[in-house]
């Protein structure tokens, strides 16, 4: 929690946010909620570090503060809703409108994960990073996304997950900057195949 708050102070003052202990408190709650699992703290702060470690903007750190600030497993409208909550809550915190909508989008973005010409990729690659991690924290984050699914029925949550899976296998590259591919395309991979090949055999 200390980095995360001591993240946020910094990045608050470079871009000179008004009302920003307030909204710390209130994305702080959000990212607290019962329902969330995988999609808490401990996602946010990893996602926060990939940005730092690659030098993304400050703006592109504030916005991976909203990407997930709205979260149900499982609804459509997570993104949409985030971004919204991001127009309303900066609306009054100094930022110039387009700076607002530039994050919108960013959040936008993560739908999908295409970044339709937004300047977001790095923010993209940064809540990927799980899929390169160890062999154990992406069986932890495994484990977390499943029990988040739990109101799923198991077929209909694992026909699903199959689905993304070979999504993320079948694409050129998982990571769009060239630091994250070096750093986690190999790893993803084998991360991600073996989990379709446990899946497919029904462990």
């Amino acid at each position: 929690m200390r980095e995360l708050v001591e993240q946020w102070r910094g990045m608050a003052g470079r871009l000179a946010l008004r009302h920003s202990e307030e909204l710390l408190d209130e994305l702080l709650r959000r990212y607290q909620e019962p329902q969330r699992v995988f999609h808490r703290l401990t996602h946010l702060q990893q996602v926060l570090r990939g940005l730092r470690w690659a030098q993304g903007p400050d703006w592109l750190q504030l916005a991976a503060w909203f990407h997930d600030a709205v979260y149900r497993p499982g609804q459509p409208w997570n993104e949409r809703r985030s971004a919204a909550l991001a127009r309303r809550r900066l609306s009054g915190a100094g930022l110039p409108e387009s700076g607002i909508e530039r994050i919108a989008a960013a959040v936008l973005s993560t739908t999908g994960h295409c970044s339709a010409g937004v300047d977001a990729d790095l923010l993209l690659d940064a809540d990927l990073s799980v899929l390169g991690s160890t062999t154990d924290a992406y069986a932890t984050y495994r484990t977390q996304l499943a029990e988040e699914y739990r109101c799923l029925p198991v077929s209909i949550y694992r026909h699903g997950r199959k689905a993304f899976l070979r999504g993320m296998l079948a694409r050129q590259s998982i990571f769009r900057s060239r630091g994250f591919r070096l750093r986690y395309e190999a790893k993803a991979r084998a991360n991600l195949a073996m989990e379709l090949r446990q899946l497919e055999r029904g462990d």
